[in-house]
């Protein structure tokens, strides 16, 4: 549980992040009792797009993108429409990701509900140094076109740091 002092530094800092010009460089934050990025200004999310944030990695700029879906495809079953979430941590530098990055788990919040699970990491027959994917499935049944927030906990090396996406929202498949 976090202490009042933390929650209103927080607060103190989302407040100052959301008056930032975009070239001023992010807030550090403490959220979960982890570091929090939080991006200069908020990002702009539309419905039919992931939501995505880029943070400088050992000189590397690694995209996190994250997307929000319930599965309404047939056959539905028992837990088939439940909240399922995807992560991809990517760049374009010629080195790749840093070899020690992974995505940990998430935390998901609506109102006064948190989702928080830990990723599956998605392993492909054909190694890309520029892209790690992850899934996380059987999450609550939140309201299709409502907006979440989303924590992204990712590791390098022994250090956890989270990224914070702010009104995600949570998309269907029919």
């Amino acid at each position: 549980m976090l202490t009042r002092f933390t929650r209103s530094t927080i607060l103190a800092c989302v407040a100052c992040a959301c008056t930032l010009t975009p070239t001023v460089p992010p807030v550090v934050a403490q959220d979960f009792g982890l570091p929090v990025i939080l991006p200069p200004t908020p990002p702009l999310i539309t419905a039919d797009r992931p939501s995505t944030y880029t943070v400088n990695i050992a000189g590397r700029n690694v995209a996190f993108t994250v997307s929000l879906w319930r599965d309404f495809m047939p056959p539905v079953d028992g837990n088939s429409d439940t909240l399922r979430a995807s992560v991809q941590a990517s760049t374009r530098h010629p080195r790749g990701l840093p070899t020690n990055l992974v995505l940990d788990s998430i935390r998901v919040g609506q109102r006064r509900e948190i989702w928080s699970t830990r990723l599956i990491h998605l392993r492909t027959f054909a190694h890309t140094p520029n892209l790690i994917s992850a899934s996380a499935f059987d999450g609550p049944r939140w309201e299709v076109g409502s907006r979440v927030n989303f924590v992204l906990i990712y590791r390098l090396g022994r250090h956890k740091f989270a990224v914070t996406l702010r009104n995600v929202p949570v998309n269907a498949t029919y």
